[in-house]
């Protein structure tokens, strides 16, 4: 049994082996023929792709399907959908590797500048501007995919009915080191992760996203029916909620911690100026720091409910926590 295993490791490091010796890189610029459609369907898995600077438009450069393992890279490269067209969708046979891309004014139903629903998605280093669905996942729309990657990357301005930036319904995502800066979603601000795995966020800064919409939950990021949550040094500033969760919104999750975050001038219109979370098997937030948030004038109020609502299990520690409007930190038990 355990030589059959052996050979079994063996030979997948080989075939892996042979896949790097027989990658190549298609080098396409402005003249290229067919340009990025040609060289998607002119690559193989494991080829990479390298585009020239320049702002590319059009039938070759949008609308672009991926159902390959392939890397796309860029120097000062945007794609640009001119406020029509989406830009990459890949396929369930197929995984993307970007770095170094912006993708900007692309439009969509979903994921406008990529929409996703391979094996992997990973972006180093891009930048999602200006993207717009008419229904969920502005800049990226991930879904039964195993992991979606993101890091050293910006969003500013993408907009959609949920997740102005990014939805995701995949298995596990990571996020380090983003920036999240003035999305609108109906229904999360900049993030919208439902029914996943787990989702890291790491070093990361979300600011002046919005939830717009009557009763949207969750100003920078709604996290509703998933295993795990992950928040850790990173920096939420005056996002706002127009129901409940001004930076963050939390329902039904089994584990959610926050550590070593700040939360500055956040606000929402119901309850939990900074944090909501309701109906989680278990909750931290530890040596965070809550300051400026605020409850906004809300008609059908009850009462104002504070900084931080919390039902369920939670506990709060070493946490800096003044100058809130209402200050208070409301638990309720189930």
């Amino acid at each position: 049994m355990k030589k059959f295993f052996a050979t079994i490791l063996i030979v997948c490091a080989i075939s892996v082996l042979i896949l790097n010796l027989n990658a190549t890189t298609i080098n396409i610029d402005k003249n290229s023929e067919g340009g990025l459609v040609s060289a998607i369907n002119q690559a193989t898995d494991g080829d990479t792709i390298h585009i020239s600077s320049g702002t590319y438009t059009g039938e070759n450069f949008t609308n672009l399907v991926i159902d390959k393992k392939i890397a796309i890279e860029g120097d000062k490269v945007i794609l640009d959908g001119e406020g029509k067209n989406n830009i990459f969708k890949v396929k369930e046979n197929g995984s993307l590797t970007l770095t170094n891309i912006t993708i900007a004014n692309a439009h969509s139903n979903y994921g406008a500048g990529v929409y996703n629903e391979g094996y992997n998605l990973s972006i180093f280093s891009c930048k999602f501007i200006n993207n717009s669905v008419d229904i969920i996942g502005g800049a990226i729309y991930n879904t039964q995919s195993d992991n979606l990657k993101i890091t050293d990357s910006e969003f500013i301005s993408n907009k959609a009915n949920g997740g102005g930036a990014i939805y995701n319904d995949g298995r596990d995502v990571i996020v380090v080191n983003c920036n999240f800066t003035a999305n609108q979603g109906n229904g999360a601000g900049a993030i919208y992760n439902y029914y996943s795995r787990n989702c890291t966020i790491l070093k990361s800064n979300f600011i002046n996203n919005i939830g717009f919409g009557s009763y949207s939950c969750g100003g920078a990021i709604s996290n509703e029916v998933s295993s795990d949550m992950l928040i850790n040094q990173s920096t939420f500033i005056n996002n706002t909620a127009s129901f409940s969760g001004g930076a963050i919104y939390n329902y039904y999750g089994d584990r959610f911690k926050v550590f070593n975050s700040k939360f500055v001038n956040n606000s929402a219109y119901d309850s939990g100026s900074a944090i909501y979370s309701d109906l989680s098997y278990y909750g931290e937030i530890f040596n965070s720091i809550f300051s400026n948030n605020s409850i906004l004038p809300f008609d059908e109020r009850i009462d104002d409910i504070g900084v931080i609502f919390i039902r369920g299990s939670g506990q709060i520690g070493n946490s800096t926590i003044k100058d809130n409007n209402p200050n208070d930190i409301i638990y309720e038990e189930l």
